[in-house]
């Protein structure tokens, strides 16, 4: 009975360091401890409410809980809020010296029904100097992989875990009108998911992930598995560039098209 009361009281902790439920049964408290419900995690596209608060009971249940999170531990790269706060500053850091062509726009594919849809997750910042656009995506990957899956977590979230069928996909910066546009100049390209970034520090590169206001669809585009668009040129009839309101109700017919 005393093991069972110090199982439930470490249980009761560890849900309370990650803010989210964990399914406990008396009766198989060891292995319940560690069947995490994954709704409240991909509930929310920044972790504000989850991973390891300051306040912490021990460090024995703040490894504890690093371990076992859904992303896992990638060091100063695990989707926590420090370190998604750092990227984000480190961003906009090199964003006002270097400029856009410093920056990077990135898309996740994932496999099955959605697998022609690459979507749009956020901006990755480079030191150009140091570090190619590759190995900003190589070295901040976790961060892109469990931000894109907390975003979509109908289309992405199911396949978070499986690190090597989840694709990032690279194109150049604050191109989302000529993506929308279906240009055939635009190609993206992947980023391999094995490539040594180990040489480079997280002060050389930047991240910030795309947020979702109330109601909105969220961007993504159709594409071919070598980064093309898979579908013709839209031509505006005029020559102007779209605007914003034009690419969102883009977005919302092709949204309509695919489900």
């Amino acid at each position: 009975m005393a093991m069972k009361l110090v199982l439930l009281m470490s249980a009761t902790a560890l849900s309370s360091v990650l803010s989210f439920p964990v399914n406990f049964q008396v009766g198989s408290p060891v292995k319940n401890i560690f069947q995490i419900k994954r709704d409240r995690v991909f509930g929310c596209p920044i972790l504000n409410d989850v991973g390891p608060k300051r306040s912490l009971p021990s460090n024995v249940i703040l490894n504890m809980a690093i371990r076992i999170r859904p992303g896992g531990d990638h060091g100063d790269m695990t989707y926590m809020p420090d370190n998604v706060m750092r990227q984000s500053g480190t961003f906009t850091a090199i964003l006002q010296v270097g400029g856009k062509d410093c920056v990077n726009d990135i898309y996740v594919r994932a496999p099955g029904k959605w697998n022609d849809i690459f979507w749009y997750v956020g901006k990755t910042a480079r030191c150009t100097g140091t570090c190619s656009e590759m190995e900003a995506v190589a070295r901040q990957r976790p961060l892109i992989i469990e931000h894109a899956a907390r975003l979509r977590p109908r289309e992405i979230g199911k396949n978070f875990g499986e690190g090597a069928s989840l694709e990032v996909w690279v194109a150049p910066g604050d191109s989302e009108l000529a993506v929308a546009y279906n240009r055939p100049d635009l190609m993206m390209r992947m980023a391999h998911p094995d490539l040594d970034s180990s040489h480079i520090g997280n002060i050389e590169v930047g991240f910030v992930g795309e947020i979702y206001q109330p109601g909105e669809e969220g961007f993504r585009t159709e594409r071919t598995l070598d980064g093309r668009p898979s579908k013709p040129e839209i031509k505006a009839g005029i020559d102007r560039d779209i605007t914003a309101d034009e690419v969102e109700k883009m977005m919302k017919e092709k949204e309509s098209n695919i489900l």
